[in-house]
């Protein structure tokens, strides 16, 4: 083979012309996405670490959360138990009152009952010792109501 100095040079010529032509069209952008891709790898291999840490603080606020909602738990808790038994110390009282009024009535209608009982008991014992004692003293009226208070007194009173 020989050396042919023309077709040498002329390939010089293009091969520089074809340089400068790819430095200026189409250099930067392959150059911009060989930059780009190396971010990207930079990126996937750090996405890693920053997954890791992202996931880490994922946990402790979840944890946090967890911790913070179990304690406003056990307040709403301890909050439903002192309104339950401010509830039930209202329901008590409420029913004492009313047992108390209850009782009060109960004790009023039987003192009522008792007197009611005790004026029929004398009226009773009046009208038929009057029909006894009328039998037996028919003349004299003042000794007949005199000899009925004293029956009177000795049944309801006992003395």
């Amino acid at each position: 083979m020989e050396f042919n100095l023309g077709i040498f040079l002329a390939q010089l010529v293009n091969f520089t012309i074809i340089f400068f032509v790819f430095k200026k069209l189409i250099w930067d952008k392959i150059f911009q996405a060989i930059q780009e891709r190396r971010s990207k790898i930079e990126k996937l291999e750090n996405a890693d670490e920053e997954y890791a840490k992202i996931l880490a603080e994922a946990h402790k606020n979840a944890d946090s959360a967890i911790k913070e909602w179990l304690q406003r738990k056990e307040e709403i808790i301890s909050e439903a138990i002192l309104v339950a038994k401010k509830r039930e110390e209202d329901i008590l009282a409420l029913a004492e009152k009313q047992a108390m009024r209850i009782q009060d009535d109960a004790q009023q209608k039987a003192a009522n009952l008792e007197k009611e009982l005790k004026d029929g008991f004398i009226d009773g014992v009046r009208k038929t010792t009057k029909l006894v004692v009328n039998k037996l003293i028919k003349s004299d009226v003042d000794l007949q109501n005199t000899y009925i208070d004293w029956l009177v007194h000795e049944f309801v009173d006992g003395k």
